[in-house]
């Protein structure tokens, strides 16, 4: 494995959502940092404070995560509504697809990846204790709250949010608190497997 990079929430930027309607801090994304719309793939954190539309993103698959608070997605009639909470699942849908969130319980801090479907897939994943890292793609293992990570001969001590680039396989032994949102992102160009 090479040495991974450790990328902290403290050097993170707001930007405004692409329709205005709230904010987001972009964790890592190809082809370079700050691309804006012209991601090939991209991770960030969103905070929602109210209701209104998503930001439409044509040819995007996006899979998003809820850590703190609860967020209702209306998609109108062609979907049924959906409720996320930090509890629940991954939650994957077509960044182009017509969708209305509201937070009505208070503020909600979420994880967003976003990958161009022509050309990549994601695969979002909550672990505990032992991560295998798969060895193709792009992986980022993503700490909700405070995590201590032993990756071969080193120790890194990732804070609320940080989190850690990693490549080439490898195993990974993790310490938090049981129940913590520590997810693991993968992201493969489509002609590869998702790792499972």
């Amino acid at each position: 494995m090479k040495t991974p990079r450790l990328l902290r929430a403290a050097d993170r930027v707001a930007q405004p959502w692409r329709n205005g309607g709230g904010i987001t801090r972009e964790i890592c994304c190809a082809p370079a940092a700050g691309a804006g719309e012209s991601f090939d793939w991209r991770v960030s954190m969103a905070e929602v404070t109210g209701s209104g539309p998503f930001s439409c993103f044509p040819g995007v698959d996006r899979v998003l995560v809820v850590l703190d608070g609860r967020l209702d997605l209306d998609f109108g009639p062609q979907h049924a509504p959906v409720t996320l909470s930090s509890s629940c699942a991954p939650f994957a849908f077509a960044g182009d697809q017509a969708v209305d969130g509201s937070a009505p319980e208070g503020v909600v801090h979420d994880l967003n990846v976003m990958v161009r479907r022509d050309a990549f897939a994601a695969k979002v994943e909550r672990v505990s204790s032992t991560v295998n890292v798969p060895e193709n793609g792009t992986v980022l293992l993503f700490a909700g709250e405070a995590a201590t990570v032993d990756c071969g001969d080193s120790r890194y001590h990732l804070g609320l949010c940080d989190a850690l680039l990693l490549s080439n396989g490898g195993t990974l032994h993790l310490k938090h608190r049981e129940g913590a949102n520590v997810l693991l992102v993968t992201i493969v160009a489509t002609d590869q497997p998702v790792a499972s």
